[in-house]
């Protein structure tokens, strides 16, 4: 009896090789006619379950499947199954969408064409050679370099083997060299209107003891000229003619032709030279000639203003040949004979004159003397009126006024009036001298009898002109 392998019977679909098994075993294993009826019957339920049967056609068919064939592949792998094979033409969508950008009949050689779209041709470049070299991107965000570059000959030219940029010549002698025929400038700008919208021209150091320069040259000297910062010391200097003319120091001071301070260059120093100090004062020293000169072109007038505390205390004017010293007097150092400062000399009282000079150490005394309080009446030897002490340095001099106008002490309970010659009341006041004849005992004459202060003791005094003490 032959074996017959069913689906029922497998679980599962039958093979191309079970169904020709089948057929081949029910070809060796004949059924007898008179068998026909039972075979039949007995096997009727088998071939109702599997509905195995074919016919020619369809086992014709059968054997046109390869082993192994399936009937349940995705889209994914019949697309790689199909692309595996030659000229399939497969495409993605992105090509495909560049591929229908292409106009029809669009040619590669045709010079217009590309032009349109923004390329070269090889044929319109000089030097494709180079440009197939470049092989660097100079997009904006790329960083290229290059061996050298020159814009309309000299334009611009870099110089790559020395490190130098040429502005109007191909062959620049500085890191960057700008040269012109007619006024070659350059400018930095700001263009903003803001209080902080500065212009800034910088030259910095990498250190801080090397010097900044602003060079001025001529074909005869390229540095006959120049402005320097010295960056150890911190000053400013200004060369001219290739020597220093003037500088500003790191205090602020302006030194011209010396490089000595003001205060040296007003006591120990033996420099010429100019010197002016921010605190205030100025110092102008010369050797063998005129230090200074006041000079008025086309009219009279004052020379110079002299001030306290902005306020006008005297002038020098000039009037046709007549030089005036208006609002003062001549007045001249002197010491007392120990030296000290004397709270109880009052300003205006009468001095005399001592025997003895007065000693500076380390400077040359031709003339100067000691004084005193005058303690004679009628004093002939009356050497000026006290003005005020010198608190410059700490010698204990003071100022003795000697002709012109001041002030002058009358003792209390004496009294004055205007035009009266005055003598020495030997107390250190001043009196009347009782006649109008100018004598050697004639200190001063009143020219006002308003009062101009008051001293404790009862004393005061009054305006009046000294006369030659």
């Amino acid at each position: 009896m032959a074996t017959i392998v069913t689906r029922a019977g497998k679980g599962s679909p039958l093979t191309h090789n079970e169904v020709d098994a089948n057929f081949s075993n029910l070809n060796s294993d004949k059924i007898e006619t008179s068998a026909i009826g039972s075979t039949v019957q007995a096997h009727s339920a088998v071939l109702d379950a599997t509905t195995a049967s074919f016919t020619t056609a369809d086992e014709t068919k059968l054997d046109g499947i390869e082993a192994g064939a399936t009937a349940d592949q995705t889209a994914s792998e019949i697309k790689t199954a199909y692309e595996s094979n030659a000229d399939t033409n497969a495409f993605t969508d992105a090509e495909q969408s560049k591929l229908s950008g292409i106009e029809a009949g669009a040619d590669v050689t045709d010079t217009a064409n590309v032009t349109a779209a923004g390329a070269l041709m090889d044929s319109e470049l000089a030097n494709i050679t180079a440009v197939k070299a470049l092989d660097q991107g100079v997009a904006t965000t790329d960083s290229p370099t290059f061996a050298g570059l020159t814009v309309d000959t000299d334009t611009l030219y870099v110089d790559s083997t020395n490190n130098r940029v040429g502005i109007g010549t191909a062959s620049p002698s500085y890191v960057l060299d700008v040269k012109g025929t007619t006024n070659p400038s350059i400018r930095v700008a700001s263009t903003g209107t803001a209080s902080t919208d500065d212009a800034i021209f910088r030259a910095q150091i990498g250190g801080t003891t090397a010097n900044s320069y602003l060079m001025f040259g001529d074909s005869a000297d390229s540095d006959v000229g120049a402005l320097r910062y010295d960056h150890t010391s911190d000053f400013m200097a200004f060369i001219a003619n290739a020597a220093e003319a003037m500088r500003i120091d790191a205090a602020g001071k302006v030194l011209v032709g010396t490089t000595t301070t003001p205060a040296n260059l007003a006591t120990t120093s033996t420099d010429a030279g100019i010197g002016f100090d921010p605190s205030g004062y100025g110092v102008f020293v010369r050797d063998g000639g005129t230090p200074l000169y006041v000079n008025r072109l086309s009219n009279d007038g004052i020379l110079l203003f002299f001030r306290r505390g902005g306020t006008t205390q005297g002038t020098i004017s000039v009037s046709g040949t007549t030089v005036s010293y208006n609002g003062g007097h001549l007045s001249r150092w002197s010491r007392l004979p120990d030296g000290t400062d004397d709270s109880n000399i009052l300003k205006g009282t009468v001095m005399t004159n001592l025997n003895e000079k007065v000693v500076w150490d380390g400077e040359d005394n031709e003339q100067l003397n000691h004084t005193t309080v005058s303690s004679t009446e009628g004093d002939k030897d009356v050497a000026g009126v006290f003005v005020a002490w010198d608190d410059s340095d700490d010698w204990g001099d003071y100022y003795l006024a000697m002709t012109g106008d001041m002030i002058i002490r009358i003792a209390a309970g004496t009294t004055v009036e205007r035009g009266d010659l005055l003598m020495s009341a030997g107390d250190g006041t001043a009196k009347p001298q009782g006649d109008g004849i100018v004598r050697s005992k004639t200190i001063a004459k009143v020219i006002s009898t308003e009062t101009t202060c008051t001293y404790a003791d009862g004393s005061y005094c009054v305006p009046c002109v000294l006369m030659a003490c």
